[in-house]
């Protein structure tokens, strides 16, 4: 199957004979490759390569043809068995916008989820049910760090962002024609999401700032490490382990000393000394360090500063929430794994590399095979198959001919943890930290939060909608702060009520009461369907009570 994106000129179908597509592209691979063998002929042997190439991708039979605004030459997509597409474009700007509009194709509800995770924006989607998670995306950093890549990228890395959401955006306005099928996801989201037979308004168009968004949930599914906290609270529990059982005072040391205390490498050495690959020798690596003598074994618990049980307590089921939404089941277990064997180990000489990402396992995938091309048409130097994550513009996995590549977990330590000590001000708010003796004001960052309206024949679903301003914490030189612990004392309850709708008892809707806890008698103060209005009610301890 073969699909053509041009720009706004006039297109013709040419006449094409079928051949098999992967057939094709391995040719076509032959004869970029074969582009490069004669130093002196090498401008003219590349020319004719390229040419022969794009003879033979013409020669499949086309399927389609697109009009997209912005693109500077024509693109051909090739789509093989499997319905991998294989894109080739004169340069990287054409070969993003084309990127873009075939993974929002087959992707572009996974592509809208994960750029409003990144960004906190779910409940702008999915109403009052995703408020939680837009300010836990927000307060862990996550659109922080979405906006941090896009304060470090290069004007040609921002161009390429660009580009690619111009692609999904090509996508959306075709889906608004009706040229193309709505996601199926959006069908069938819709009429649960109260937007009836008008799907296509559930579908937001993108910019770099989204693709970045995307790419913070990467970078948080990955490597944001919330382990340290766990092992903070195991660490408080230890001075009772085994209480109440047989030998529980020896028991309780041995597990110390010899399990939480004894911290070492599983292995003395690693697999691949000194990293040489096909270079390297087939000598046994050397024999490890002997080891020393008997040393005193600590049974005292090595432990961080101290910290409150509450609050590790609280961050920890705060963070096991989390770690479910990004898919980390640590009961069963997920994890990756990437192995390579050098061409001397190997029957036909050639270097194996296999590889498995650190993501779980979701439904669609995380990845999307995909082949990208720019020598073919522009001889440019892009010239890769293998694994995209959908919401980037770049390959994960895969290979260029001449190299491969894989990834798995990343290992860095990116995440670092203080206790701080709090100063608070007549409301009960962060004031000030304090630093080497001395207190720091806070930064007070007000955080903006939009909440669409539901009206669902779901009552579950049904959102009452609104903006709120949430405000957030930041100590002078940059923390974010996460926890508070101290006494917490509840003044107001907010809750909601379904009743049918006044003016049409057939129809269902909701409203927020605020009932008021403190003073001599509890009773209800107000009634509304807005989130911003009912914890102001709440907030006033001089609202008289109605009926």
């Amino acid at each position: 199957m073969g699909e053509t994106m041009n720009d706004d000129r006039p297109t013709s179908s040419l006449p094409r004979t079928p051949l098999r597509a992967l057939a094709l592209l391995l040719s076509s691979a032959v004869f970029v490759s074969l582009s490069c063998s004669d130093d002196g002929g090498k401008d003219k042997a590349k020319e004719v390569g390229s040419k022969a190439a794009q003879k033979q991708l013409l020669s499949v039979q086309s399927a389609e043809s697109w009009t997209l605004p912005g693109l500077h030459k024509e693109v051909q997509v090739v789509r093989t068995e499997g319905n991998t597409p294989h894109i080739y474009a004169h340069d990287r700007h054409d070969l993003a916008m084309v990127q873009g509009f075939v993974i929002a194709r087959d992707r572009f509800f996974f592509l809208d989820l994960g750029r409003r995770l990144g960004l906190g924006k779910v409940a702008e989607l999915l109403g009052d049910a995703g408020l939680d998670s837009d300010y836990e995306s927000r307060h862990i950093g996550m659109t922080s760090a979405a906006d941090n890549f896009l304060a470090v990228m290069t004007a040609e890395q921002l161009e390429i962002c660009d580009a690619f959401a111009a692609g999904i955006n090509a996508y959306i306005e075709e889906a608004k024609k009706g040229t193309v099928p709505l996601p199926s996801e959006v069908e069938l989201a819709a009429p649960l999401l109260g937007y009836g037979t008008d799907a296509v308004k559930m579908m937001a168009p993108f910019g770099r700032r989204d693709v970045a968004g995307f790419a913070a949930v990467l970078l948080y599914n990955l490597g944001y490490e919330t382990g340290d906290i766990g092992r903070g609270l195991t660490a408080r529990t230890l001075d009772k382990l085994f209480e109440g059982k047989a030998f529980a005072e020896l028991r309780r040391k041995g597990a110390i000393a010899d399990i939480w205390n004894n911290i070492r490498p599983v292995r003395p050495a690693s697999s691949a000394s000194g990293f040489g690959l096909e270079t390297a020798t087939n000598a046994p690596p050397p024999p490890p360090p002997p080891v020393a003598g008997p040393t005193p074994r600590s049974t005292r618990v090595a432990r961080g500063p101290h910290v409150p049980k509450g609050m590790l307590q609280g961050l920890v089921e705060r963070f096991e929430r989390l770690e479910r939404a990004l898919g980390h089941d640590h009961e069963n277990g997920w994890g990756s794994n990437a192995w390579a064997v050098a061409g001397t180990s190997t029957t036909d000489g050639a270097s194996l590399l296999a590889g498995d990402g650190h993501m779980p396992l979701t439904i669609p995938s995380y990845f999307y095979q995909i082949g990208l091309d720019t020598s073919v048409y522009g001889g440019g130097k892009t010239h890769q198959a293998g694994l995209v994550i959908p919401g980037m513009p770049l390959l994960a996995v895969g290979t260029n001919g001449h190299v491969a590549w894989s990834q798995t977990q990343l290992m860095g330590d990116i995440t670092d943890w203080y206790v701080e000590e709090l100063t608070l001000d007549d409301k009960g708010a962060p004031k000030s930290t304090l630093f080497q003796g001395a207190q720091k004001p806070v930064e007070v960052l007000e955080e903006a939060f939009s909440s669409v309206a539901i009206k669902s024949f779901l009552s579950e679903l049904n959102s009452v909608g609104g903006d709120e301003v949430w405000q957030r914490f930041k100590t002078f030189d940059g923390r974010w702060l996460m926890q508070v612990e101290g006494k917490k004392v509840v003044h107001a309850l907010i809750y909601r009520v379904d009743h049918p709708e006044p003016d049409d008892p057939e129809k269902e809707t909701s409203s927020l009461f605020v009932a008021r806890l403190s003073g001599p008698k509890p009773c209800i103060v107000g009634k509304t369907r807005s989130n911003k209005k009912a914890r102001k009610i709440a907030d006033d301890p001089t609202r008289p009570c109605i009926q």
